[in-house]
């Protein structure tokens, strides 16, 4: 009995020290909710790190694993006890909430560690209120909807088109192999949407005709990969649908294999 409970006790022991060496990050907030931001207005979250680690280390890269997020974070040398910080721009393409969690990578753990983003887009004005700001030290701005924006601004006697997602994820990439995603459209607008045309990059084959969508009417939007045009699975890939939509007349699609 005493074998298997000094057993144990090595094992949580060893545990524990893995767990703690596996985080060399500490982060003033692993999650923040940056709250209202009107569609089209790209919104951004700080994240603020300490290197506890004892050793110095970089920032290798952060991935938020969609297209619509833009990252930027420390560069060089982070020495133990020093500070960086990981910046997130996400670009409110969508209407509703969105949440979503990045991985941030250094140099010094085997696994990435998890940063996450919440907000709500909305088609109307907000106003933005900053809060106190301590020193040395910066806070997310958090976005209120005023009281008297009782009318939207997107014209909505004009067509708008909206995308399922701006960051199409499609099958696990593997050499010579033909991949498929879909992607649905929609008119949110009262007048007719006129898709014109579509260009893609050279390992991308979208089927879509040109279109003339009613109010509310959809359509899905077949889209292949070719891999044996391609790289590596990092290899970027987009198309981009132009049409008459009164806000975005050209929308890039970053088409992404899955891994």
């Amino acid at each position: 009995m005493n074998r298997v409970k000094f057993f144990l006790v090595g094992l949580l022991t060893l545990l524990t020290v893995a767990v703690t060496h596996g985080q060399s990050l500490s982060f003033k907030e692993e999650s923040i909710d940056v709250g209202l931001t009107q569609w089209y207005h790209p919104i951004t979250a700080t994240y603020v790190f300490t290197n506890k680690s004892g050793q110095p280390l970089t920032i290798q890269y952060v991935d938020p694993g969609c297209g619509c997020m833009e990252p930027e974070w420390t560069r060089g040398t982070i020495q133990p006890g020093g500070t960086g910080r990981v910046v997130v721009t996400y670009n409110a393409e969508m209407l509703g909430r969105f949440d979503r969690m990045i991985e941030v990578r250094n140099s010094l753990d085997a696994e990435p560690q998890l940063v996450r983003m919440k907000c709500k887009v909305v088609d109307h004005e907000v106003v933005q209120q900053k809060q106190v700001v301590e020193p040395e030290e910066e806070k997310p701005v958090v976005a209120q909807e005023t009281q008297s924006a009782k009318q939207p601004l997107i014209d909505y006697a004009k067509p708008v088109m909206l995308t399922s997602t701006s960051s199409l994820i499609v099958g696990k990439f593997k050499p010579d192999k033909k991949l498929k995603g879909t992607l649905t459209i929609s008119n949110r607008g009262d007048a007719l949407l006129l898709v014109e045309k579509v260009e893609a990059s050279g390992a991308v084959l979208v089927e879509c005709p040109q279109l003339a969508l009613k109010k509310n009417q959809t359509f899905k939007i077949k889209v292949w990969v070719d891999t044996a045009k391609m790289k590596d699975a990092d290899d970027p890939q987009q198309f981009i649908i132009y049409s008459n939509d009164q806000i975005s007349p050209k929308k890039i699609i970053k088409v992404v294999c899955g891994k």
